[in-house]
């Protein structure tokens, strides 16, 4: 027995030292195919056995992923279903064990917001089980959470992702009854909500996972907030991570369908009505921005807005009517070399309800049409 034990501890010890010493494309293990159906957030994906553990392939599932090759890293955005690409691979319905792949030493690293994700090249495509994305029964601290049905063969990953119940939330803002968060329509485009932490403690935690309720009592959701790591790319095309922190409402529309026709209580939901100053604040403290200039009519507001970001002071041309609805400007005008822009030669003609300006690095000129919401060049 003792002799046994001693050959394993000695195979193992051959095996992990031949593993380490692995250079990159080397073959170092296989890919098994398997009977376990996966699906992510209620879609059926593609899945593979490596060493024992359900593994999906990457990019084969979603199109929200982005590799560096100057970085050597891939990194995963979401797993929201509407990213999901439609295609199959027949060779992951092979009979259960075969030998489908071969895994090969990589020095590529995978990123999820800040956290890096053990993963498996198996010929140009990135393997990562769904063990090390979630919990079993619990989401974990990326926000991931996965149910195995050892009688069907089934593993459900859920995977928090910005949801977009705009038809539900777009007359209505949702007052949680525990005190702890506030939503709002997301003003950027009008798709989604937006998140206020009302308590300190969640303002300034880095990591939490938030249920929330309706009522008191209908759980509706989640809002994940986590550290994440930012990518850019500099003026020599190398990418780089800027450190920053992601929040994401995440709220389950099937429930508040069931909410809304059960009746709306005065109590728990008000109707969406923000006044201009609550506009101009909420893009302020989403932007983390301060106003530099402004323009007032009768039915809108022009705001020239300064925001300092991870590569310097960037400026932004908000433009609101008085119903509400809003105009970004600034994306209306070409991207900079910098990726910032900055506004030169700011000028209002009042009599004409005209602004003219300048943009650094750009030799055009710019007029903006403040009656009419217009942008030429000049």
């Amino acid at each position: 027995m003792k002799k046994v034990v001693f050959l394993l501890f000695l195979f193992t010890l051959i095996f992990s030292f031949s593993i380490s010493q692995a250079k990159t494309g080397d073959i170092i293990g296989y890919v098994y195919s398997t009977d376990i159906v996966t699906y992510i957030n209620g879609v059926e994906v593609p899945s593979c056995n490596i060493g024992g553990q359900t593994a999906i392939p990457i990019e084969m599932v979603t199109k929200a992923c982005t590799y560096d090759d100057s970085m050597r890293t891939l990194i995963i955005n979401d797993f929201n279903p509407a990213n999901f690409n439609n295609a199959e691979n027949p060779k992951y319905s092979q009979p259960i064990g075969t030998k489908i792949a071969y895994i090969y030493e990589t020095d590529i690293d995978v990123f999820m917001y800040d956290k890096e994700i053990p993963s498996y090249n198996i010929g140009g495509i990135t393997c990562v089980a769904v063990e090390d994305l979630a919990l079993d029964n619990a989401f974990s601290d990326i926000g991931g959470k996965f149910i195995w049905n050892p009688a069907d063969r089934t593993i459900n990953l859920e995977f928090i992702y910005k949801t977009n119940p705009d038809e539900l939330l777009k007359n209505y803002n949702i007052k949680i009854v525990d005190g702890d968060l506030s939503f709002t329509r997301d003003l950027e485009a009008y798709n989604g909500v937006s998140v206020q932490f009302k308590k300190e403690s969640l303002k300034n935690a880095k990591q939490l996972i938030i249920p929330v309720y309706y009522n008191g009592e209908i759980p509706v959701g989640y809002v994940l907030k986590t550290p994440t790591l930012l990518h850019y790319v500099n003026a020599l095309g190398n990418g780089y991570f800027a450190e920053s922190s992601t929040i994401i409402p995440y709220l389950y529309e099937d429930k508040l369908e069931g909410v809304l026709e059960e009746g709306i209580s005065s109590a728990s939901i008000t109707s969406y009505n923000l006044s201009m100053g609550d506009i101009v604040d909420m893009h302020l403290d989403k932007w983390l921005g301060t106003i530099k200039d402004r323009y007032t009519g009768d039915s809108y507001l022009f705001l020239l807005i300064s925001q300092e970001t991870v590569r310097g002071e960037n400026d932004l041309l908000l433009y609101i009517r008085t119903d509400g609805t809003c105009e970004y400007v600034h994306e209306l005008l070409p991207n900079t070399y910098s990726g910032v822009r900055s506004i030169t030669n700011f000028k209002k003609d009042t009599i004409n309800e005209t602004v003219t300006f300048g943009l650094r690095g750009v030799n055009t000129k710019y007029r903006f049409d403040l009656r009419n919401c217009e942008l030429t060049e000049i």
